[in-house]
């Protein structure tokens, strides 16, 4: 795959890499993030804006005008970069072996389940994201909203719980 690697981002600074170990993945997680759309539209924003003030408002010299509007372009992008992934970060989290593990979570039902009926359980997935998930009870008994549930199986998309009280007794 292609990857984007900057000397103040990644600290190799060989520009575009390919390779079987780059892009996503790779497992050089930055705070800046390297090239992506935002950063590109961002960039162009700054340096449009900043390149007109220069130049038309502030009389700048030509030259000195594009250099400022380039170091300001590309200071807004990074940080433009750091505070998405920031906001964002949580949302997006690495899959891995931990993450399709269902069996022995803690849940909280968030939509009752009637007896043999679906209701709904909320829990805390990778990350510390909370997911929810179509849930039935084990034993067939209506479960109330807000009641503690452990997570035994998962069966074509709908958990199947038990309340802490039941498993414990």
């Amino acid at each position: 795959g292609l990857g984007w690697h900057f000397p103040f981002t990644h600290g190799h600074g060989h520009g575009l890499h390919a390779g079987h170990h780059a892009g996503v993945g790779h497992g050089h997680h930055t705070p800046f993030g390297g090239i992506n759309l935002n950063a590109i539209l961002s960039w162009l924003f700054g340096f449009g804006l900043s390149g007109t003030v220069y130049r038309q408002g502030a009389h700048i010299w030509a030259p000195l005008a594009l250099v400022l509007a380039v170091m300001f372009a590309t200071l807004a992008s990074t940080l433009t970069n750091v505070v998405l992934r920031r906001l964002f970060a949580r949302e997006v989290g690495c899959l891995g072996y931990d993450s399709s593990e269902l069996p022995g979570r803690f849940g909280l039902v968030s939509i009752a389940i009637r007896a043999g009926g679906v209701g709904e359980v909320i829990f805390s997935g990778t990350n510390d994201a909370l997911r929810s998930l179509g849930a039935r009870s084990a034993d067939g008994l209506a479960v109330e909203r807000g009641t503690e549930v452990v997570i035994l199986d998962e069966c074509d998309g709908i958990a199947v719980v038990q309340t802490w009280d039941r498993l414990v007794a």
